[in-house]
């Protein structure tokens, strides 16, 4: 009995000190939210409080990935950077940078990490950090963060290509003096692989109502795609995945699935008319052959080609696509025919065509 009650006591006893360390971990976040949010960084993790030394604020760091060697700190002063000397101080096994008050810095490495990060739906974070001290009691960070709205790009049978967009803001707490000295804050996205609505980007408030969006366009199919984003936080390159297509997308790649079936009824319709007016027997036949001859003559008028006075405007819309379907379906195979001869002789004209035909007559 005794040891049921001790084992009892000492569930309670763990138990309440599990309570109090999320509680402490809770008060923690309160006073600086960015300061854990960053511990996800692959840099380092600044801590939210410091205390004075000589005019100086010694703020406690610990890295996470990157050596010490491999970092250095810049302090930005009337818009242009230098590097701080003796910001690092080594004490035993604590770190602690040396800042002065009211200045901002930038906590980052000496060269771009190697290598392409994959982007996703979740916050991909630079590797840089943004610190300002306030008091010797109060130390503010920031850190800029990638994200896409969905994890590939995925095709888009309206634009034609395939299409994703691509959200930059910046984490940290929503105070005055962190505002004045980071914001606004510009990215620049280079070296992309792909269409992109702008390549200058403008942070003007923390989280997501300061964030902006940025279109990506990828008009031909690729495994994936990339771009470099470049700040006072560092440069990063990123990669988007490309969304594998399945049965359906490889279909709408040729042709919208609206428009396919636009092209089928109205094939169909133009092979049943040719039928019934020519008394075909085989009319299944006829109304198959109306259906593949305006899916192929419907096609290649939406990649560009021109047979006779159909061009690819009429195509544009489904009722467009309907009326010169059913006229190919109502044509049949002839059509094809024409077809092949304007690709295989492009300068043939009409004339020159007729000319050789009474030759060889």
């Amino acid at each position: 009995m005794k040891r049921s009650f001790a084992i009892l006591a000492l569930t309670f006893v763990v138990a309440e000190l599990e309570a109090a360390t999320a509680t402490n971990t809770a008060a923690r976040l309160a006073v600086s939210p960015a300061a854990v949010r960053l511990t996800a960084a692959s840099l380092a993790t600044v801590a939210s409080t410091g205390r004075l030394r000589n005019d100086r604020v010694l703020v406690p760091i610990t890295f996470n990935k990157v050596p010490l060697h491999e970092m250095q700190v810049m302090v930005k002063e009337a818009g242009n950077f230098k590097v701080a000397t003796n910001a690092v101080e080594r004490s035993g096994e604590a770190t602690n940078l040396v800042l002065q008050r009211n200045a901002l810095y930038f906590l980052k490495e000496k060269s771009p990490i190697p290598g392409a990060a994959k982007l996703s739906t979740n916050k991909n974070y630079f590797p840089g950090v943004a610190i300002v001290t306030i008091s010797d009691t109060q130390v503010l960070s920031a850190q800029l963060f990638l994200r896409l709205s969905k994890n590939a790009m995925r095709w888009n049978a309206g634009a034609n290509a395939y299409t994703n967009s691509l959200t930059i803001g910046i984490d940290g707490p929503d105070t005055p003096a962190l505002k004045s000295k980071l914001l606004p804050h510009t990215v620049l996205l280079t070296d992309a692989q792909m269409e992109m609505d702008s390549s200058r980007v403008v942070v003007t408030n923390f989280g997501t109502t300061g964030s902006h969006e940025v279109g990506l366009w990828l008009p031909r199919s690729r495994s994936e795609a990339s771009v470099t984003a470049v700040s006072d936080f560092g440069e990063r390159t990123v990669t988007v995945p490309v969304e594998r297509l399945g049965v359906v997308g490889m279909i709408e790649l040729i042709l919208p699935i609206p428009f396919l079936f636009a092209a089928a009824i109205g094939g169909a319709i133009g092979g049943i008319l040719r039928a019934s007016q020519k008394k075909f027997k085989r009319w299944p036949w006829q109304i198959c052959e109306g259906i593949l001859v305006a899916t192929v003559i419907v096609a290649a008028l939406s990649a560009g080609f021109q047979l006779g006075s159909l061009t690819g405007s009429m195509v544009g819309k489904a009722v467009g696509v309907f009326a010169v379907a059913a006229i190919c379906g109502y044509t049949g195979a002839a059509l094809l025919d024409r077809l092949a001869k304007q690709v295989t002789n492009p300068g043939e004209t009409r004339e020159g065509a007729r000319r050789r035909s009474g030759e060889g007559s």
